[in-house]
């Protein structure tokens, strides 16, 4: 249901025809050309795409869980990414950016505290301005 949404999101342009592993066949985007197809052949490559599509597609293409249309890699991968230009996105896409900014911003204070441990000067005795003689 969620990798529904997605793709629906997604194509804004042309039509993706996706074969689901229990057999149904949904059709998204416009109607109208460009077409690709795809099938995915598991469940679990289904939930992966729906949590990290960028990430979970060439996965599941090398575990051969899933088959592009006509064998038509790159055409399909073309479409997809004229989509993500045209604006298309993941509904997680916002919360995502938000959960990597967070990470980010909290590494320069880690990073920065622990490099200032380490370059602190070594403590060196003074010099007494009355008598001359190092004080620690």
């Amino acid at each position: 249901m969620i990798l529904e949404a997605a793709l629906e999101r997604l194509v804004k342009i042309g039509t993706l025809t996706v074969t689901f592993p229990d057999g149904s066949v949904k059709a998204f985007g416009t109607g109208e050309e460009p077409r690709a197809s795809l099938a995915i052949r598991s469940t679990l490559a289904q939930r992966r795409l729906a949590r990290n599509p960028a990430l979970a597609l060439g996965e599941a293409y090398m575990d051969g869980e899933i088959e592009f249309g006509d064998g038509d890699l790159f055409g399909t991968l073309d479409f997809l990414a004229m989509n993500s230009m045209e604006g298309g996105s993941h509904p997680f896409d916002k919360l995502m950016e938000k959960v990597r900014r967070l990470r980010r911003s909290s590494r320069p204070v880690q990073h920065d505290r622990a490099l200032q441990a380490q370059c602190r000067p070594p403590l060196r005795p003074r010099r007494s301005p009355l008598f001359g003689h190092a004080r620690s």
